[in-house]
């Protein structure tokens, strides 16, 4: 673990298993479809540790996350906000 708490987690992408973080103080490679994820996973497996985990990408990693993020597609956490009643444009917002 480094200085105040931040544990420095090496990440990389495999087709098979998704994301794969390693770090010597975890007991086994973490896998996870997301980075989101991944962090989420590692912070868990350091409890009652309070970490803050800092994801370190290969190029693997690197190119697969601007991959996700040049498709297009809508982040999970953004789906069905228009439903919602939450305007599209500042047209609508405006009207």
């Amino acid at each position: 673990m480094g200085k105040d708490g931040q544990f420095d987690v090496s990440a990389t992408f495999d087709e098979r298993r998704g994301y794969v973080g390693t770090h010597p103080e975890l007991r086994a490679p973490v896998t996870a479809l997301s980075l989101g994820g991944l962090r989420r996973k590692v912070e868990a497996a350091m409890l009652p540790e309070e970490v803050i985990v800092m994801l370190s990408l290969d190029k693997a990693a690197r190119l697969e996350r601007d991959r996700r993020r040049l498709t297009g597609r809508t982040r999970p956490g953004f789906a069905g906000t228009v439903g919602l009643g939450i305007p599209r444009s500042r047209e609508q917002a405006e009207a």
